[in-house]
C-alpha cells in the first residue's frame, strides 16, 4: 500500500511514498527488497500519516456453505473477501460488511435487497430472496442408468448428433457454451426425476420446476428441455402429441411487460448522449458504432481495424 515507481527521464528506476492522489509524497533510496527499504517505506508512511497496511500474502478462503439468492462473494485484488447484493447482471452493488452469517450481517443483507427490489424488483423477485441460491444437493449417480428412464435418454442425448454435431446428416451440434449451460439446467432435474421413467416427467412438473426459477431461467431450462425432446421425437423415442412441454412458456415475455422492457432512445436522447461523452472517448465510440453500421451487439463489440482490411 502506498508504494509507487516511476522511471527518471534517464530511465533509472526509483520508487517513493504517497498515502493520496494529490498529497506529497516522499522517496525511498534504499534498495528495494531489503530490511533497509521496508524501514524507509514505513517511516515515510508514518511521516505523511498513512496507516500502515500490509498487502494480504494468503487469500481468505471462500465459505463452504449455500449462499442466499442475490448474495454474491468475490476476491479484491489484495485477497479480501468481500460480500454484496445484486438483483440482476447490469444494477448496482450494495456492499455488505460485518461477519458472513451473523445477526448484522444477515439484517444488511434483508436491508439491501429490499431495496434493490422495491427500485428494480419484478413480480417475484420478493419469493426468490427467500430461497437459497446454491442449494446443497447429492451426487448424481454414476451407475448406468436403466432404460427409459430422464437420465438414460439424457446420457443418450449427450451423445448423439444433435449435441455433438455431424455435418454429413445436417447438425451442426451445440456449441461448448450452450453444452454447459443445458448440462447445468438438466442435471438440476435429474436429482429428483432422473431414476423415473421419462413419462413422470409431466407438463405439471415442467411448469412447477419452472415457476421456482427467474423468468429468463425458467425460458433457458425450458429450450434446453425441448432440444432434449426434439432429439427423442427426431429418433422416435417420443410421439410428437406427447411432447410434455406443448402449451408452456417461460414468462419472459410477461416480465417484460410488467416492467415497460428496454425504452427506445429518442434523437433528443441520443445528443445528449453525445454532448455528455465527446469523440475520442470509448463510450461515444461505441455509440457511433451502433448508430451507424446497424451491427448487433456481439458483433460490435469485435468491430475494428481487421474488419476493414478484409
Amino acid at each position: 500500500m502506498y508504494l509507487y515507481f516511476e522511471y527518471s527521464a534517464q530511465g533509472a528506476l526509483y520508487w517513493h511514498v504517497k498515502v493520496a492522489r494529490k498529497a506529497r509524497r516522499i522517496n525511498v533510496s534504499e534498495e528495494y527488497g531489503t530490511p533497509a527499504f521496508d524501514a524507509g517505506y514505513e517511516a515515510a508512511v508514518a511521516a505523511l500519516g498513512g496507516v500502515l497496511r500490509m498487502r494480504r500474502i494468503k487469500a481468505d478462503v471462500m465459505p463452504d456453505r449455500p449462499e442466499r439468492r442475490y448474495l454474491y462473494a468475490n476476491m479484491s485484488h489484495r485477497g479480501q473477501l468481500r460480500y454484496y447484493v445484486q438483483l440482476r447482471k447490469g444494477l448496482p452493488k450494495i456492499r455488505i460488511s460485518g461477519d458472513f452469517g451473523s445477526k448484522e450481517f444477515n439484517e444488511a443483507v434483508d436491508t439491501a435487497i429490499s431495496e434493490q427490489i422495491a427500485e428494480y424488483g419484478v413480480e417475484g423477485d420478493y419469493l426468490n430472496a427467500q430461497k437459497q441460491r446454491n442449494d446443497a444437493r447429492p451426487l448424481l449417480p454414476t451407475g448406468a442408468p436403466m432404460p427409459g428412464t430422464l437420465r438414460w435418454y439424457w446420457n443418450l442425448y449427450k451423445n448423439s448428433e444433435h449435441w455433438l454435431g455431424d455435418l454429413a446428416v445436417g447438425h451442426k451440434g451445440l456449441s461448448e457454451a450452450t453444452r454447459l449451460q443445458r448440462t447445468g439446467l438438466i442435471e438440476s432435474l435429474l436429482h429428483d426425476n432422473g431414476e423415473k421413467p421419462f413419462a413422470a416427467l409431466t407438463r405439471k412438473v415442467i411448469k412447477a420446476e419452472m415457476k421456482a426459477r427467474t423468468p429468463v431461467q425458467a425460458g433457458n431450462l425450458l429450450s434446453a428441455l425441448r432440444g432434449l425432446i426434439k432429439w427423442m421425437i427426431d429418433e422416435d423415442h417420443l410421439d410428437e402429441d406427447d411432447d410434455p412441454t406443448i402449451g408452456l412458456r417461460s414468462g419472459k415475455a410477461r416480465a417484460s411487460r410488467d416492467t415497460g422492457g428496454w425504452i427506445p432512445w429518442t434523437d433528443e436522447d441520443m445528443a445528449r448522449y453525445r454532448e455528455r461523452w465527446l469523440l475520442g472517448s470509448e463510450a461515444r465510440l461505441m455509440l457511433d458504432i451502433l448508430a451507424y453500421t446497424m451491427l448487433r451487439v456481439g458483433d460490435a463489440s469485435r468491430f475494428g481495424p481487421h474488419i476493414s482490411r478484409r
